[in-house]
């Protein structure tokens, strides 16, 4: 009984202690505390504990009460000034009343670090492992003795200064640029850049756990296919994918609540930070390689759920957001992307389709051909997760392939390529019929999006999720689906593979 109540007393003492953790005068200041958005930046918190597997970036995404990390140019929306928003001037009314958001809502998305992963050899003993740095990092406290940032890092602001904290994610991504070009054209430099952005519910620690599935997985595949050379950089984005807004309710309640509003954050998402690394930084890298080096390096995009919907909007429609709006281009017609795959897409197939371009989303997506050289969505009846916002023709629902591929008149679809996956063992074959052309401008006869129904391949339940087999994302298959279609449309002239006889 004694030993009992000493353990009451500590954990009372535990409870009521006004110990925080070294990061919290920031998260405090910002926004970031509370236990919902402290998972969306662990990486900085547990720098060694958090890893990618392999080289690359992960860009930490988050959102903040608005008047604690804007200044008032980001606090009005250009149309209530009677202009337009930067680079997407004749939207429809869904994607105008999100970019209106990107200025005006609540919270306003920043970017807080960005990780580096290297791999390093010791210079004493020579041991070798992947070992992460800061290349940014709002949360740094030189106080705290936490000694995660990179030599050349981008300074946190002063706290005093936070409220400048979304003009400063600018700074993060020329930090970011610097660092990528150095890579990009140093020897040994890799062959592809793959952009990677989970979905709806995933903490920090379980996107990286899924970045490393999903490229480990995709190098697997090239090596068993005897590729002579492929080197992918992985760049993972994490956003603030999970909402506990509904205190007073379970989490089994007030998640499935929560869809509208972190669909409309991942859209956001795409209008913002992701949208202006994908358009305005990868490709401007890329194209500065090409020029002085003589090397292509393909950026392929892929997307899961949620993640989908923001990478889909982030290439097909672009960001809102403009450093310099007088300096900025009126639309984002240009190639961004040399893949896009959407994984059990939760967004409308219908942002694409010029017959349903009445409806509130308009067709957002409609100069697709421009903006990737080829793009592949994946559907399976035995995703469930989907349903749960049944008021949208989601990509990923087989219902949504159904109305496109199950007619007569399938095989002349204006816009989708259909393939229906009926037996596991013939995914591979079906990959590789898929026509090999990219597409050219904006020609409809020059591509069609590749709707691939993969029944047999996407039918279980990955631990620890819900939804059915929505999350069925992570095993080989995935790998070889991501590898095959970077050989077919996004090879970068260095993809040999050894002889086979």
């Amino acid at each position: 009984m004694r030993s009992f109540a000493i353990l009451a007393v500590g954990l009372f003492l535990t409870g009521c202690s006004n110990y925080t953790s070294y990061l919290h005068e920031t998260e405090a200041a910002i926004g970031t505390e509370s236990q919902a958005t402290k998972i969306m930046h662990t990486s900085v918190d547990f720098p060694r504990g958090i890893s990618l597997t392999m080289p690359g970036y992960v860009i930490g995404v988050e959102k903040a009460p608005r008047e604690n990390v804007t200044t008032a140019r980001w606090q009005i929306s250009p149309r209530s000034l009677k202009q337009d928003h930067p680079r997407i001037a004749g939207a429809g009314a869904r994607t105008y009343s999100r970019a209106d958001a990107v200025y005006t809502d609540s919270k306003a998305h920043i970017i807080t670090h960005v990780m580096k992963f290297d791999v390093q050899s010791s210079p004493i003993s020579g041991y070798q492992r992947v070992k992460g740095c800061a290349l940014y990092n709002l949360y740094e406290d030189d106080e705290a003795g936490a000694e995660i940032e990179c030599q050349n890092h981008l300074p946190a602001l002063p706290k005093k200064e936070l409220k400048k904290a979304f003009d400063h994610s600018w700074n993060a991504l020329d930090k970011f640029k610097e660092s990528f070009l150095e890579q990009l054209s140093g020897d040994n430099a890799p062959t592809h850049v793959i952009v990677y952005v989970m979905g709806w519910n995933t903490p920090q620690i379980e996107a990286y756990r899924n970045f490393n599935s999903l490229a480990g997985h995709l190098i697997d595949a090239a090596e068993a296919d005897k590729a002579k050379e492929f080197r992918p950089l992985i760049i993972g984005v994490t956003w603030p994918s999970l909402w506990r807004g509904v205190t007073l309710l379970p989490n089994f309640i007030s998640q499935p609540v929560s869809y509208r509003n972190k669909a409309d954050d991942a859209d956001e998402l795409g209008l913002t930070w992701l949208g202006a690394l994908i358009h305005d930084v990868l490709p401007a890298v890329r194209d500065q390689v090409n020029r002085e080096k003589g090397r292509y390096i393909p950026i392929i995009t892929v997307g899961h759920s949620f993640g989908a919907r923001a990478v889909s909007r982030a290439v097909f429609t672009g960001p809102t957001i403009a450093r310099d709006p007088n300096n900025t281009p009126k639309h984002n017609r240009h190639r961004v992307a040399d893949v896009m795959i959407g994984l059990q897409g939760a967004f409308s197939k219908n942002r694409f389709h010029p017959k349903n371009g009445e409806g509130r989303e308009g067709q957002p997506y409609d100069q697709f051909r421009y903006q990737a050289g080829q793009t592949i969505l994946t559907a399976s009846r035995h995703d469930k997760a989907i349903d749960l916002g049944f008021w949208v023709d989601a990509a990923g629902n087989e219902e949504s392939w159904d109305a496109e591929c199950a007619g007569p008149e399938a095989a002349n679809n204006p816009l989708f390529n259909c393939q229906n996956l009926l037996e596991r063992e013939k995914f591979i074959p079906l990959l590789r019929s898929l026509p090999a052309k990219a597409c050219q401008g904006n020609d409809p006869e020059s591509c069609r999006i590749q709707y691939v129904r993969l029944d047999p391949i996407v039918r279980f339940n990955a631990a620890e999720t819900g939804g059915g087999a929505h999350s069925d994302i992570y095993r080989a298959p995935i790998g070889q689906l991501t590898w095959e279609m970077i050989k077919k449309y996004a090879p970068g002239g260095e993809i040999t593979r050894v002889p086979t006889n």
